[in-house]
């Protein structure tokens, strides 16, 4: 599904962009393969087991990262 709105997106000089909240590690490089070009609200380490190095290095220039800050690090605990 992905893959066919990419396309369209495209074709409409769009962008495609996708939610990225929760524990998404497993998702990381089908994200990136099936054509999504941003992924918004990435939830990284220590809310969840995502790494943002390693998920930039996965991603390379392929997709953007929007986010990606734990929103408890913003919070006193």
């Amino acid at each position: 599904v992905y893959r066919e709105t990419r396309q369209a997106f495209d074709a409409a000089g769009k962008i495609l962009v996708v939610h990225g909240d929760g524990e998404m590690k497993t998702l990381l490089s089908r994200l990136r393969d099936c054509g999504i070009q941003v992924v918004e609200a990435l939830t990284p380490k220590p809310m969840t087991s995502i790494d943002i190095r390693a998920t930039r290095r996965l991603w390379q220039n392929q997709v953007a990262l929007w986010g990606g800050i734990a929103s408890i690090v913003l919070t006193d605990v």
